[in-house]
């Protein structure tokens, strides 16, 4: 099975261009894994581009679809299901999907301040709060749990009958999957990129592929022996194409 993968394409600052390739890009699936568009009609325009695509399409949520397609995060997934599903995608945020024995498992993830490479005193604890308020009128972490419960409950319901599980999450759960070429490099936005809760949905036994975004550096990585694909675009890299 041929997959072409792409996340965080964010076309108002990118265009659509690299939309149209993918479109013509043969493979038997095609996931979009968050972070395409910010607001609605971004993202009717770059959907009704990758509608052209004749396989499957498939569809899961970053934080800027989040944040910007609804009226509050983790809390209005069957609306943008029926937004997907206008352009021919199933969003997997709201329900797995099974194609062939290869059963597809995804959401946006969310962050837990977890990833944070230095101590994190109450002035910046304070400082991030904020932060979160500004961009996601919320100051709790609570969604990242959320996100990973339903990921063991998909899997938990798709296993049995499939033989192997493709997982998707937007938000990363490595240290390892963050910017590593500046010295002593800190950043305060370091505590959203996700959580490593996550990466205990890897060691379960059928799941044999893993995607991920958000921090816009391509990348390949193995945890628990499986391997793990970031699919941000990049110019040089507008999507990434996989086979399981």
């Amino acid at each position: 099975m041929k997959i072409i993968a792409v996340s965080d394409a964010h076309v108002e600052r990118h265009g659509y261009s690299a939309l149209e390739e993918i479109a013509e890009t043969e493979a038997d699936v095609l996931i979009t894994g968050g972070d395409i568009a910010h607001g609605n009609g971004p993202a009717e325009k770059a959907y009704s581009i990758f509608s052209s695509f004749p396989g499957i399409k498939l569809a899961y949520l970053g934080n800027h679809e989040l944040s910007s397609m609804g009226p509050k995060i983790g809390q209005h997934y069957q609306e943008l299901d029926a937004f997907y599903r206008n352009y021919g995608f199933r969003l997997l945020d709201a329900s797995p999907f099974t194609l062939e024995g290869v059963s597809f498992i995804a959401n946006s993830g969310w962050f837990d301040f977890s990833l944070y490479r230095e101590e994190i005193t109450p002035e910046i604890l304070a400082t991030a709060k904020r932060m979160m308020n500004i961009a996601y009128k919320q100051r709790d972490t609570s969604f990242a749990e959320t996100c990973f419960e339903k990921l063991m409950e998909d899997y938990a319901n798709v296993a049995p009958e499939s033989e192997k599980v493709v997982v998707g999450i937007h938000h990363i759960f490595m240290k390892e999957m963050m910017r590593q070429d500046i010295e002593n490099y800190n950043n305060i936005r370091d505590m959203f990129l996700g959580s490593t809760i996550y990466k205990k949905v890897f060691s379960r036994e059928k799941v044999a592929l893993g995607l991920t975004g958000h921090t816009h550096i391509p990348g390949e990585f193995k945890v628990h022996g499986k391997e793990i694909y970031n699919i941000s675009y990049t110019k040089n890299k507008p999507f990434t194409v996989l086979e399981i």
